[in-house]
Parts: structure tokens; C-alpha cells; sequence
């Protein structure tokens, strides 16, 4: 698909179902997400949504152990 093409055609999601996400899959996006562009400096940490739980305890897990002083 060429870029003019991706651009006509994209749309943007309001609804979602109610299965969670693969872990997987939610790596692979967000694999993706830290190589994408962020205009304005917007933090992908700000744009994650209903990650598993499993997701969610890593990510805590990270952040707590990357806190200055600890």
C-alpha cells in the first residue's frame, strides 16, 4: 500500500471488543509505537490502553524498579 493510499483510507476507532488483547500482539504494537513518531513529545506511556494484567504488572514492575533512588 502506498502512503496516499494509507492516508485516504485510515480511520480511526471508537469501538472496541470486549476480549483483551494477545500479550503478543500487544508487544508487537507496542514494539511498533516506540518506533513511530511522536509529535509534540507525546510519551507512548500516555497512549496505553487495557494492557493484560500480566502487561500491566510488568510495566508497574519496570517502573518502580526504575526509579531514581531505589
Amino acid at each position: 500500500m502506498d502512503l496516499f493510499t494509507a492516508m485516504k483510507e485510515r480511520r480511526s476507532c471508537r469501538n472496541f471488543l470486549p476480549e483483551p488483547m494477545e500479550e503478543a500482539t500487544m508487544e508487537k504494537i507496542l514494539e511498533a509505537a516506540t518506533w513511530a513518531p511522536s509529535p509534540l513529545t507525546v510519551n507512548l506511556g500516555n497512549s496505553l490502553s487495557s494492557p493484560t494484567k500480566k502487561l500491566k504488572k510488568k510495566i508497574f514492575s519496570e517502573g518502580e524498579d526504575s526509579k531514581v533512588g531505589s
